[in-house]
């Protein structure tokens, strides 16, 4: 891509970033009342169901903080921070400090903390609106909660797990990915010693669940051989994309950090395979767009909405290769990114009030909801996409 193509593209991210997304989020999601973020929006912001997600409330706290830090120091944004902050820290937690999955409005628990997400999330943003606000509270909180997480990721359900004991046990790429983001975003918080070591092992994990090809399955057994049955042919190609993205974020904060190694170049090498693996088996060729699930073998798959076209492996995809392309000059990485961009931009925002996007799409893109939010979509993957891909593409104009 030319200057005036990278240009154009900060340019456009930016505007429905600054014009579209974060107003609409900001006016209807913020809580002022009960604190945290209500996230079941409908298509004019309306809120169809008051209550709230745990995770959610984790990703909004980062996302906020992270405007503020990297766009501009805005204070309605860090105060939109506090308020999810804040929120989390109340009673949303049981006495060994795992997260509710489902709180009412004002933070009652309505489901167990059966999902280590809630941690993690929280954990994320904890960590950034500890850098963006100063409060060492924060940054307690954020240190503590990752010790949450560590101690269920082999168990992740704890006693709500409803698989029988002797049943297999899988290797979930879900735990990897989450704490390689982790690392990224906890320096500072987390004492570097122990980011490296769970980085190790992020990158370990990754290259047992990655098939020769750079095919990621979302699950596989304890020595890397595919489960049988549909666990073993089931691959998330956002997962993987976004898992592409996370490994290079690593080879930049060693580098950023003076830690760069040898095997840096190794960990480039396999987040390209793997973008581009799961990119071409992702992409539906008749009607455009990344699948949601896929069976390796074409077998019919479990999830009847294995073919749908989601808002977030598209937000994903079209970082990881601004990204690619930044690092590597790879051309590959801008061709792919041209056509995932303009399916994206054609079917996502919402272009006729304000640009706050939608986030469901049946194969042929027609939508299958016209809500802006729901009980897995928040303000999250649309506003951090459009952040970072600006920034990249940014870097690269310069």
């Amino acid at each position: 891509m030319d200057k005036a193509q990278l240009e154009s593209i900060v340019a456009r991210y930016r505007q429905n970033l600054l014009d579209g997304v974060v107003p609409f989020w900001l006016e209807h999601s913020v809580d002022r009342e009960h604190g945290g973020y209500l996230h079941h929006l409908d298509r004019d912001g309306s809120v169809f169901d008051d209550r709230k997600m745990m995770w959610m409330q984790g990703r909004g706290v980062w996302t906020f903080s992270a405007l503020y830090e990297r766009v501009e120091k805005r204070d309605e944004w860090l105060e939109a921070a506090r308020v999810g902050a804040e929120f989390l820290r109340g009673r949303c937690r049981d006495r060994d400090g795992n997260l509710y999955f489902l709180v009412a409005r004002d933070g009652t628990p309505l489901m167990a903390p059966y999902n280590w997400a809630s941690e993690a999330f929280a954990a994320l943003g904890w960590a950034a609106y500890s850098r963006v606000s100063g409060e060492s509270w924060a940054a307690d909180e954020a240190r503590n909660t990752l010790d949450v997480f560590m101690r269920r990721r082999e168990n992740p359900k704890g006693k709500w797990n409803k698989a029988m004991p002797g049943s297999p046990k899988l290797v979930a790429s879900g735990v990897p990915m989450i704490l390689l983001n982790l690392v990224g975003e906890l320096g500072g918080v987390i004492e570097s010693e122990r980011l490296e070591l769970i980085a190790a092992e992020c990158i370990e994990t990754i290259g047992l669940i990655t098939g020769p090809d750079g095919t990621m399955y979302e699950f596989t057994n304890p020595d890397g051989s595919r489960p049988a049955g549909p666990e073993g042919r089931h691959v998330n190609p956002g997962h993987a994309i976004e898992m592409s993205w996370f490994m290079l974020e690593e080879v930049r904060r060693r580098a950023g950090s003076g830690k760069s190694e040898a095997a840096d170049d190794e960990l480039v090498a396999l987040a390209l395979k793997v973008l581009k693996r799961n990119l071409e088996i992702g992409w539906d060729e008749e009607h455009g767009g990344i699948y949601y699930f896929l069976d390796i073998e074409g077998r019919p798959h479990p999830a009847l909405e294995w073919n749908m076209k989601l808002w977030w492996p598209h937000t994903e995809a079209v970082y990881a290769l601004m990204l690619a392309a930044e690092m590597t000059g790879k051309q590959w990485c801008d061709e792919w990114f041209e056509r995932v961009d303009a399916y994206t931009w054609l079917n996502f925002p919402d272009m006729e009030r304000e640009g706050a996007w939608f986030g469901y799409l049946d194969r042929r893109g027609e939508r299958t909801h016209e809500m802006k939010g729901g009980r897995f979509k928040g303000f999250f993957h649309v506003p951090r996409a459009l952040m970072l891909v600006a920034e990249s593409a940014e870097r690269r104009a310069k």
